[in-house]
């Protein structure tokens, strides 16, 4: 973990000891979740649809869970929050921010459409039913909060 990771978690989580980092799904994500991802977009197999949107769902999942804990660590701080922790929070939040569009393109503008234009025979509604509400789910709540 970096220093700059570091330091931001320690704001975001109000300097607490033993605390979990916070910072780390950036650099977790873009070692993990973010290549599997991209696998799926460079395949495109009709067969890893559901293994993509779940990947894609989790990871919102997770870096809700991030922002969430993020908010909670700031709001238990003492009295109120300085300048440089507020900006550090902030910083943050951008990141995870710029990771849900990230992958909010890699779902739609990199993998949902171009597989959907190289197999127009199959009903993506239908292959799509049992996660679509998940998928509603994340897309207002990405849009409420962007």
């Amino acid at each position: 973990m970096s220093a700059y990771d570091d330091s931001v978690s320690k704001s975001a989580n109000g300097d607490k000891p033993n605390c979990q980092r916070t910072a780390t799904f950036a650099n977790v994500g873009d070692r993990r979740h973010l290549p599997q991802l991209r696998r799926h977009i460079t395949d495109r197999d009709l067969d890893g649809v559901p293994n993509f949107v779940h990947i894609f769902l989790a990871i919102n999942a997770l870096l809700r869970s991030h922002i969430g804990r993020a908010v909670q660590g700031l709001e238990a701080r003492d009295g109120l929050v300085s300048t440089d922790d507020w900006a550090m929070f902030r910083e943050l939040c951008n990141v995870y921010y710029e990771r849900f569009r990230e992958i909010t393109s890699c779902f739609w503008m990199e993998y949902l459409e171009p597989t959907r234009s190289e197999h127009p025979e199959v009903n993506f509604h239908e292959l799509l039913a049992p996660d679509l509400d998940a998928i509603k789910r994340n897309s207002s709540r990405h849009a409420s909060v962007s």
